[in-house]
């Protein structure tokens, strides 16, 4: 193995002694280069000369001397420095003291002590790097830890700190190193809870969970580790625990909210080990079973064939992940009560699993569907005696329905069996296609809860239509995700053939009976003429006009006649209608030319032929009086004719004209006229009154009662 020679710059300003030196030195295997004065060594060292060691003369004549070249060399560079020197004087010494040197050799001491010294002076520069390579890995891996790092002297006073306890912190360097350790700590904490340097100093690690104070004011939790070194120092790892202990306060405030809920929950819920051992079991069980201690098996509190099958369920819970089972158990009084348990496995990594549980006594439920099972056989059997036919049906969560019986003695008169109609879409097949839709809206209406009452047309298998009246009543089951439905079928069709048998039969007594109208209309309408012609051949004025006044009679009664003949409804003619036609009707009979004015407002009712009839010759014969007596000589003759509801909820028949008004001396209550007599006679038959104003003309108004008989 070849060792590579080290090389040595002797620093000496006397030429002799350097060359001198410098032979020993080479004949015991150094390089040597050599350099008279410090500003000389400088320069060497600033052109890199690769030099490994530094034999340097204190006194080196004029210029620098050896320890001021010294100082700057090692500004530059980290080398051994041995210093050389011809005196051993205290001052000499003292002038090298502040300089990390690595041996201090008296000229002359002889070639083995300089060779001895340069020998320690490499050893101890190779020991001294390794410790402070050492010493830098140490701080850097400090400084990278993912805790607070401390350190301090056995005064208590922190000598260093990591850049994580000075984040955890909020402070810089300066705050925290050299200054005592209790000054990270709020006022007082250390006098409830000491820092316990009594088991420090015993070697302890003393582990404890503090409070330490931030810049800012805010507090920390850490969880501290400390513990003294041999030196008397100490050292601790704090570890950031604010996030951790927050969690812990969210973790245990999840843990009372999820107790509450299991000691709220109306039914009974446990955990057990792998080995049935309970570990927890909510108040309702000792509400219902009575009390229960925990850690005692559930075998052990129950009769041996319950805890057999108990144990068996809570092994097949373990290997199938989920179970659900229907127990019977007596209760803490010994009654029988029936449970829907479910079981399931919590797996837990690297340790056994657990068994949880939860069991919901469906005792009432299961009595309520007893009852109801009961219930449906008596509806069913009291169906098979009281309807045609009865089903029971399932509406299921997703829609889907499911009929799970039907009988009935309509199944044979219709030709199918039970199976053929067993479904709402076999049913379907057999509705008749006009009542399809009807059929599907009644099935929507099942879906949404709603009871239903229809009548529809049914196909026999024979082909025969026969029509059937279906209840449905919608029945929501107790504690059930599905709904029930109970159906009723009755056969109608001869309830339907007969309506269709009466209904034909009015229909023949409509036409008949419009038939009857017309030809007493045209009757009617032959005796005005005989009344019209008659009247032309009287040679009496009067006795013509009586005449001609009964024909105007007639034929107002067959403008009534002409509307019951064209309407299909005989109790509700419209007043519009009718005194429109009546007055056109008048006006051409008494052959009144357009220099009358007749003015309407007629609202527009629906009145009996029993009211028309009285109103229709009151109108007839004031508009008659009107024409014949109020407009001698006049030049703009009038005429209003109005019909309204009044405020008073009445109704109001108004004739005007703006003629010579009627003599204060005829009372139309006791007139010797005909006319005036029918007027009066006729308001008396429909309950009204009657009031006549004298002023511009003259105005009757007529007032009755609406009637139930009519109305708008």
């Amino acid at each position: 193995m070849i060792l590579l020679s080290k090389t040595i710059l002797l620093v000496e300003d006397e030429k002799i002694l350097a060359l001198a030196e410098s032979r020993m030195l080479q004949k015991n295997g150094y390089q040597v280069i050599t350099a008279s004065s410090g500003e000389e060594a400088l320069k060497l060292i600033q052109d890199h000369t690769a030099i490994d060691l530094i034999l340097m003369d204190i006194n080196l004549g004029s210029g620098m001397d050896g320890p001021q070249t010294s100082k700057k060399i090692l500004e530059m560079i980290n080398i051994p420095i041995v210093f050389l020197t011809s005196h051993s004087e205290k001052e000499t010494v003292e002038k090298v003291k502040s300089i990390t040197r690595y041996g201090y050799v008296i000229k002359n001491s002889g070639d083995f002590v300089l060779l001895s010294s340069i020998e320690m002076a490499f050893e101890l520069f190779t020991a001294h790097q390794k410790t402070v390579s050492s010493q830098k890995l140490f701080y850097e891996m400090i400084e990278l830890a993912v805790d607070g790092v401390l350190f301090g002297n056995h005064q208590g006073i922190i000598t260093e700190a990591n850049q994580k306890i000075l984040e955890m912190l909020g402070k810089k360097k300066e705050e925290v190193v050299g200054k005592p350790i209790f000054s990270l700590f709020p006022e007082n904490v250390l006098e409830e809870k000491p820092l316990r340097y009594d088991l420090i100093q015993k070697g302890e690690t003393v582990i404890a969970e503090r409070n330490l104070l931030r810049s800012d004011g805010t507090m920390i939790t850490v969880e501290m580790h400390s513990k003294m070194m041999s030196d008397g120092s100490y050292q601790s790892f704090l570890r950031d625990m604010t996030e951790r202990k927050k969690y812990e306060e969210s973790l245990q405030e999840s843990r009372d909210q999820f107790m509450k809920f299991m000691e709220s929950i109306p039914f009974i819920s446990f955990l057990k080990n792998s080995k049935s051992e309970t570990l927890y079991i909510n108040p309702k069980f000792s509400e219902i079973m009575g009390e229960f201690p925990i850690g005692k098996d559930f075998p052990e509190s129950f009769p041996e064939k319950i805890a057999r099958a108990m144990l068996n369920n809570d092994q097949l819970a373990l290997e199938k992940g989920l179970i659900q089972t229907i127990e019977t158990i007596p209760d803490k009084n010994g009654i029988k009560r029936i449970f829907e348990t479910t079981k399931f496995s919590i797996h837990r990594e690297g340790k056994t699993p657990l068994i949880g549980g939860f069991a919901i006594d469906i005792t009432d439920y299961k009595e309520t569907e007893k009852a109801l099972l009961e219930s449906e056989k008596r509806y069913k059997l009291l169906s098979e005696m009281t309807s045609d036919a009865a089903s029971s049906s399932l509406v299921y969560p997703d829609g889907k329905i499911v009929r799970e019986w039907i009988v009935g003695k309509v199944l044979d008169q219709y030709g199918y069996t039970a199976e053929e109609i067993s479904s709402f879409e076999k049913w379907a097949k057999i509705v008749h296609p006009d009542d399809l839709q009807k059929y599907y809206q009644g099935i929507e209406e099942l879906k949404k809860g709603k009871d239903i009452s229809a009548e529809l047309r049914i196909q026999t298998k024979n082909g025969e239509t026969r029509w059937i009246h279906n209840n449905i009543y919608v029945i929501k089951e107790p504690e059930s995700s599905f709904i029930r439905l109970l159906s009723s079928i009755k056969d109608i069709t001869g309830k339907k053939r007969a309506e269709e048998k009466v209904k034909n039969l009015l229909l023949e007594k409509e036409t008949l009976l419009k038939e009857v109208h017309h030809r007493i209309k045209n009757n009617m309408n032959t005796i005005a003429h005989f009344l019209y012609i008659q009247a032309g051949m009287l040679p009496d004025s009067n006795a013509s006009s009586a005449l001609l006044d009964a024909r105007n009679r007639i034929l107002s009664m067959m403008v009534i006649y002409d509307k019951l003949y064209r309407t299909t409804d005989y109790k509700n003619i419209s007043t519009e209608d009718y005194f429109n036609s009546l007055i056109e009707e008048i006006t051409a009979t008494l052959h009144i030319h357009s220099s009358y004015e007749i003015k309407k407002e007629i609202g527009d009712f629906y009145f009996d032929n029993q009211i028309l009839f009285p109103l229709g010759v009151i109108v007839n014969e004031l508009i008659t009086n009107s024409f014949k007596y109020a407009f001698s000589d006049h030049k703009n003759p009038q005429i209003f004719i109005s019909l309204k509801k009044t405020a008073e909820n009445k109704m109001e028949l108004i004739i005007k004209d703006n003629g010579i008004g009627m003599p204060d001396e005829i009372d139309p209550l006791h007139s010797k006229g005909f006319g005036l007599n029918l007027v009066h006679l006729f308001t008396s038959q429909i309950g009204g009154e009657i009031s006549i104003k004298r002023e511009n003309g003259t105005e009757f108004r007529i007032s009755f009662q609406e009637s139930p008989a009519f109305g708008n």
